[in-house]
């Protein structure tokens, strides 16, 4: 495979999959993840949502944005002790990557896609205000470049969450109680899981853990993780959660986030790239890894 295309392969890796945790099929037996307060102590809180609702009526625009222009800017602003400008930052309000154009003429490198206005009234979680969806912001971008360069060896990225010793024996007994007394109250049954699971301890791969994107990746796997416990309500309707669909009888799974690809389309002369629509994958396994349930997707 060409140098330019395993580098941009990389750096799209990054910038748009900021927010999931990237497992192999091997690591994934043992990645899950949860939130953390700024103490560094495992607590249930709401994370904030959009401090407004998606306006539809706005037409949908696209943004160019020219890296060596946007690193040339960046640097003049940070020489002159200037704060960086909202449309350096949040990359002129790019929601998502659909075409990067190759320019060798003019050392130039093109991100090309949808953008909309942006929200920034919460700084972590800045939003577009056509759709909601998460405005691409230069910190994220920039890191990306680092993580997964042509020169760097980083594959994956995500969080992971560490049980102590006995979790996996006191979630065994409590599962033999709640079969044996016929405890149905998924409300009960969540809470007693989270005691007999006790703290947990968060640990990041392949980003630093002081960074937006280890951020996401912590909120992300912990929403995830409320939902599958009916904690919160789904939205999308006829939907249950892990525990209304699976009963009592299995407190142990796993849950983990994998990005679903589709390849990349390359132009004849190789110098644009259209990159199909990006999923998500949530995977599951009986914590026992018996083979009716270790590869299932959820």
């Amino acid at each position: 495979m060409p140098t330019r295309l395993r580098f941009l392969q990389r750096v799209i890796l990054g910038v748009v999959c900021w927010g999931i945790a990237i497992t192999s099929s091997t690591e994934a037996q043992t990645v899950q993840g949860v939130r953390i307060d700024a103490a560094g102590v495992m607590k249930t809180r709401q994370v904030a949502g959009l401090a407004m609702k998606p306006d539809q009526r706005l037409d949908p625009e696209w943004a160019y944005v020219s890296l060596p222009k946007l690193f040339e800017e960046v640097q003049k602003s940070t020489e002159a002790g200037q704060e960086l400008p909202e449309r350096l930052r949040f990359l002129d309000g790019l929601v998502k990557i659909e075409r990067i154009y190759v320019r060798p003429e003019q050392s130039d490198l093109i991100l090309a896609g949808p953008a909309e206005p942006w929200d920034a009234s919460n700084p972590l979680r800045v939003r577009g205000r056509r759709t909601g969806r998460p405005v691409i912001t230069l910190d994220d971008l920039i890191l990306a470049l680092r993580q997964f360069g042509p020169n760097s060896r980083s594959r994956v990225f995500g969080c992971t969450l560490l049980q102590d010793a006995g979790a996996a024996e006191r979630v065994a007994r409590l599962q033999r109680e709640i079969l044996a007394k016929r405890i149905t109250n998924q409300t009960v049954i969540a809470q007693a899981l989270k005691e007999s699971l006790g703290p947990l301890t968060a640990e990041y791969f392949g980003v630093p853990a002081d960074t937006r994107f280890a951020l996401t990746c912590i909120e992300s796997d912990y929403l995830m993780k409320r939902l599958s416990l009916g904690l919160d309500r789904m939205s999308v309707p006829g939907v249950k959660s892990y525990l209304d669909r699976s009963g009592s009888g299995h407190l142990f799974n796993r849950f983990w986030f994998v990005a679903d690809y589709a390849p990349l389309l390359v132009s004849p002369d190789g110098m644009t790239f259209q990159l199909p629509d990006q999923g998500l994958a949530l995977k599951t396994s009986d914590s026992e890894m018996d083979q009716d349930t270790k590869n299932d997707g959820a």
